[in-house]
């Protein structure tokens, strides 16, 4: 009998001790860049990939300026300027997790240019050349979109910080604007394009741990969000896109690929139906995570102009 419980307590350990490993990999994965994984370029592996490398060639070779700011925590913080004639507006440019300025924004970022758009990309915290350890899956970045917007508005003084201002973001970076749109942002903001965001991160990471380490949300988002707690200071439910949609008086353009299999598209439409303010939504059939751009770019393109147009009248 004494062997039996021998065993069973090896077991028993071997399992926790098993546990213990893959909560600590999965925490790391889903908030320390540190880690590193092989997501790349928008697009790449795909028939975009030669497009998108235009795009990404862009970034790199053209002139810019490059700014650094200080985020409400002490982190400095690093972005692009990309400055265009005749420009009616600027956009800021909130990329995605484990993403990049340069990787996620590479499908679309001339077409904006050329429609006379000024472009802020902004590295995000953790990523990038941008300081600090952990991501915060939009709870935390929420406030890095006040400290970009008021840095580019003392930047650039009245001329230019009085253009029609738009946020934008893809994957977590669209979850950040959205989250942001629950805080008092300046008046020439004029509204918020977000592409393929998740709704809350308690649930994006509920629903990854199951598709992905097959394992049920208790006890995994348990001691994952303890992790959080006592590692980065902030809890995975202290905010979400749902609750700031309560608040949100900003018009928003939601986007999402009907294919996306990493943040799904009913994500989005939740955050569509929570919205309260004037709003439109673009569903790209068969565009994956990210997308949506290449597999529908008249859609979406012809989107953009009409979100423009009915936001500030100076669309050309």
């Amino acid at each position: 009998m004494w062997l039996l419980w021998i065993i069973l307590i090896l077991i028993l350990t071997l399992i926790l001790i098993g546990y213990f490993f893959l909560l600590r990999y999965f925490f790391r994965f889903a908030l320390d860049p540190g880690l590193k994984t092989d997501i790349g370029m928008v697009g790449k592996g795909t028939k975009y990939e030669p497009e998108v490398t235009i795009g990404y060639q862009w970034l790199h070779d053209h002139d810019k300026e490059r700014y650094t700011t200080i985020s409400f925590d002490g982190l400095t913080l690093h972005g692009h300027f990309f400055p265009a004639e005749n420009a009616k507006r600027t956009i800021l440019f909130f990329h995605g997790w484990r993403g990049g300025w340069d990787k996620d924004f590479a499908p679309f970022i001339t077409w904006f240019h050329k429609n006379n758009c000024h472009l802020l990309l902004v590295e995000e915290r953790a990523q990038g050349n941008s300081t600090g350890k952990y991501m915060g899956m939009g709870i935390l970045e929420r406030k890095d979109v006040l400290t970009w917007l008021s840095f580019y508005q003392k930047e650039k003084g009245p001329s230019l910080g009085s253009l029609p201002i738009y946020l934008m973001g893809v994957s977590m970076g669209a979850s950040t604007v959205l989250m942001s749109a629950g805080e008092e942002l300046p008046k020439q903001v004029k509204g918020i394009i977000a592409d393929c965001g998740f709704s809350n991160p308690y649930e994006m990471f509920k629903n990854y741990g199951k598709r992905i380490f097959h394992i049920p949300e208790f006890p995994l988002l348990f001691h994952l969000n303890h992790l959080c707690k006592r590692k980065i200071s902030f809890s995975l439910k202290d905010y979400s896109v749902e609750q700031a949609m309560e608040t949100c008086e900003l018009p928003i353009l939601f986007i999402h690929g009907a294919a996306d299999t990493f943040v799904l598209p009913s994500m989005t439409e939740k955050n569509y139906q929570r919205c309260h303010s004037k709003k439109s939504i673009l569903v790209i059939d068969e565009a994956e995570h990210c997308m949506s751009f290449l597999v529908g770019k008249e859609a979406y393109t012809q989107a953009l102009k009409q979100f423009f147009c009915e936001n500030d009248t100076d669309f050309s």
